[in-house]
């Protein structure tokens, strides 16, 4: 029984067809979303193990360095602290504010 009163002129047999229809190509978005999702996570897996085989070998080096070389290590971290501490020190002004004591000027 149709309500006479209802605005919409289709059907509900071909609302239903269109839901369903609606219903398959969400569920094909959903299928090709899952394919690429699983893709980039793939891609991701194998960049974070050859960065992280990278990095294993340039602290195996660093080691050895440090190792071979120990005075010399010290002093470059040492001038590599210098150099970070002056360019973090050169961002904050440097302003000096004079306050006046009610005496007389210096000449």
């Amino acid at each position: 029984m149709t309500d006479p009163y209802d605005p919409s002129p289709n059907p509900p047999v071909k609302e239903s067809v269109a839901a369903s229809r609606i219903g398959e190509a969400a569920e094909e978005v959903k299928q090709q979303a899952k394919v690429v999702v699983d893709q980039a996570v793939s891609k991701a897996k194998e960049v974070y193990d050859k960065g992280r085989d990278i990095a294993g070998q340039r602290a195996t080096q660093a080691r050895s360095a440090i190792e071979e070389r120990p005075y010399a290590s010290v002093g470059l971290v040492f001038l590599a602290g210098l150099v970070v501490g002056h360019l973090l020190s050169a961002r904050s002004p440097k302003v000096i504010y004079l306050r006046d004591r009610g005496g007389p000027l210096p000449r």
